[in-house]
C-alpha cells in the first residue's frame, strides 16, 4: 500500500510506504536524467531528518530506502521527487506530497 505518491511529470516517481517506513524512487523516462527524491520526517529522538535517494540506472530503474528507520506513527512525512542531469544538476519538475506515517 502506498500512502503517498509524488510524480515529477512522468520522468520520476517516488513512493512512501507507511507500513514498514520504506520508500523508493523510480526513473520512468529515458531522458538521460536521474530520478531523485527526498523524504523529511521527525525521527524517534525528535529531530527532523531528511534522507535523499537517487535512481541512477536509467529508465525503469528504482532505488529503495528506509531500512532500519522507524518513523513514529502519526508523524508528518514530506516526500519530494524530481529529475536532474547528473549528481549536481538542476532539479527539474519538482513535485511534493505530504502525509503521515
Amino acid at each position: 500500500m502506498c500512502a503517498h505518491v509524488a510524480c515529477a511529470y512522468e520522468a520520476a516517481e517516488a513512493f512512501f510506504i507507511s507500513d514498514g517506513d520504506d520508500w523508493k524512487v523510480c526513473d520512468r523516462y529515458a531522458d538521460g536524467d536521474r530520478a531523485k527524491m527526498s523524504i523529511t520526517f521527525v525521527n524517534d529522538n525528535g529531530s527532523t531528518e531528511t534522507d535523499y535517494l537517487d535512481a541512477t540506472g536509467g529508465a525503469g530503474s528504482c532505488a529503495k530506502g528506509g531500512v532500519g528507520v522507524n518513523i513514529p506513527e502519526g508523524h508528518k512525512v514530506t516526500v519530494k521527487v524530481w529529475h536532474q542531469n547528473g549528481a549536481v544538476g538542476t532539479p527539474q519538475d519538482v513535485a511534493t506530497a505530504t502525509g503521515t506515517a
